[in-house]
């Protein structure tokens, strides 16, 4: 109902706990598995599936570990990082754990700018991949990778080095970030992007539970941000 399709690219911000507990006995891990599931039953084999697993380990001043390393983007993200069927694009900010067809085209080489032409999100873009998000809005990290396509003048490349373990061994790596100044105090808020894309029928919500699951294209996040940019360049600020 929300509109992804057999075959398509997804990724998926989430917080599942507004869901509710669902109506049988299932553990904490079966959850996960559950909507892993369920998403393949509509992409099928033909689909992928991005699910972020960021650190920002970097800018924290912390070792990369993709065995250790902190989640922060929920529960659904954690339980599903080391599922077997995986695949992790190592990026020591800015990490994925990718599921599907194409999980090799995504994580095989790791471009040292999180946002740039070689990316994991340049690749998502092309693709014209859709944004599914569970109990949030509209918004997502991808949008940060438009607003560098979109050269806002409000970011910057900024560089952090710092080490990534694998294998038990260390290297030293440098990762590029988009990023706001220090001295920009204002914050940045998916509100009135996720009304403008809900106002022109770009963005689909139906519900789910307590929650809801809402989903856009890539292309048209593009559209719509660029057409509100132009206007007024700090548009995603409060």
């Amino acid at each position: 109902k929300s509109g992804i399709r057999k075959n398509d690219f997804v990724f998926c911000h989430s917080d599942i706990s507004l869901f509710g507990i669902p109506k049988c006995n299932i553990s904490k891990q079966g959850v996960s598995s559950l909507f892993l599931r369920s998403f393949f039953k509509v992409l099928g084999s033909g689909g992928t599936l991005i699910i972020p697993t960021f650190t920002y380990s970097f800018p924290n001043k912390k070792i990369y570990d993709p065995t250790r390393s902190k989640n922060i983007c929920g529960f659904l993200s954690s339980c599903l990082q080391k599922h077997r069927l995986g695949r992790m694009y190592l990026d020591p900010n800015l990490s994925c754990v990718v599921f599907g067809k194409l999980k090799k085209y995504f994580t095989t080489e790791v471009s040292s700018n999180a946002y740039d032409e070689n990316s994991l999100f340049s690749k998502f873009y092309k693709l014209n991949g859709k944004i599914c998000n569970f109990n949030l809005d509209a918004g997502s990290t991808f949008l940060h990778f438009l607003e560098r396509k979109l050269s806002v003048k409000y970011r910057f490349d900024k560089v952090f080095f710092g080490k990534i373990k694998l294998n038990n061994t260390y290297k030293k790596i440098s990762s590029t970030l988009f990023v706001k100044p220090k001295k920009q105090k204002k914050q940045t808020s998916f509100k009135k992007f996720t009304y403008y894309v809900t106002k022109t029928n770009v963005y689909k919500k139906v519900s789910l539970g307590r929650g809801y699951v809402g989903v856009i294209s890539s292309k048209n996040c593009q559209i719509a941000l660029q057409k509100k940019i132009k206007k007024n360049q700090y548009f995603l600020f409060n």
